[in-house]
């Protein structure tokens, strides 16, 4: 997974997607990777400095509860929920300002659907990770969702794999970079 989300597999892109029953731990895997990414990368430097996780709106707080029970408060998350439009207008901007404290945003699909074109604007300055949660979500390749999403820099998707088929999800991701069941 890291190498595919690096670059460092021999094809056009950067990203994986993690797809297997549940109860398997995909989350704590994504969990690790993100870990491994914020502290340390190819050369020992961070290769993120801001991350997204964009999942189910009925699943923000849990990633907010399983990034702090396995990663101890040790990376601060944001997570943006059950929030008014103006507080998730707030809190982007704080996310993507320069006296940002938090290195991990978790938001649903429709939040980043609705503020992607913010996401975007700041380039390598600003998000530079994407972890879809439940990527059955992005089947349809021409939803403004999944268009936002693709034009990311690194992508990592959770999938289940008992869901759906993710045959769609996978045209931008080369075969060695998918860690599935089969």
């Amino acid at each position: 997974m890291f190498e595919c989300v690096e670059g460092l597999r021999d094809f056009e892109g950067k990203g994986c997607i993690l797809a297997d029953d549940m109860g398997l731990g995909k989350t704590l895997q994504g969990i690790t990777l993100l870990w491994t990414l914020l502290k340390q990368g190819v050369d020992g430097k961070p290769t993120v400095d801001r991350a997204l996780i964009v999942c189910p709106t009925s699943l923000v707080s849990n990633w907010d509860d399983e990034c702090n029970k396995w990663l101890k408060g040790r990376v601060k998350t944001l997570p943006v929920c059950e929030s008014s439009r103006a507080d998730v207008v707030s809190s982007v901007a704080r996310f993507l300002g320069p006296r940002n404290t938090a290195q991990v945003m978790i938001i649903s699909y429709e939040t980043f659907r609705i503020h992607a074109e913010r996401f975007a604007e700041k380039g390598e300055s600003g998000v530079q990770l994407v972890m879809c949660d439940e990527a059955h979500r992005l089947k349809n390749g021409d939803t403004l969702t999944n268009k936002a999403l693709c034009s990311g820099k690194f992508f990592f998707i959770i999938h289940p794999t008992t869901v759906c088929p993710y045959k769609r999800l996978t045209s931008n991701i080369h075969p060695q970079c998918r860690v599935d069941a089969e």
